[in-house]
Order: C-alpha cells, then sequence, then structure tokens
C-alpha cells in the first residue's frame, strides 16, 4: 500500500531538483549570507565586558 501512494515521488523530486537547483543555491546563499550578517551584530552589541 504504501509503495502504491508514493510510487514516483523519487522521480518527481529529481525533476524538481534539476528545474530549480540554481533558485534553491540562491535561497541558501541569501540566508547564511542573513544569518551571518546577524551573528556579526551580536559581537558589537554588548562590547566589553567592562562596559557591561
Amino acid at each position: 500500500m504504501f509503495s502504491t501512494h508514493y510510487a514516483k515521488t523519487g522521480q518527481l523530486l529529481r525533476l524538481n531538483l534539476r528545474r530549480d537547483w540554481l533558485k534553491i543555491v540562491f535561497w541558501l546563499i541569501g540566508l547564511v549570507g542573513l544569518m551571518a550578517g546577524a551573528a556579526a551584530k551580536f559581537d558589537g552589541l554588548y562590547g566589553t565586558k567592562k562596559k557591561r
């Protein structure tokens, strides 16, 4: 029963990845860049131990 419901899932996944791989790469690069930028801001947010 399980195998008949999802018989062509692998083929559909490969087709979608082949079609949209560049879009996925750009999204991942953008998300990593945003997270790195946010992490860099936390370093200067609190300053030194003496300032806290």
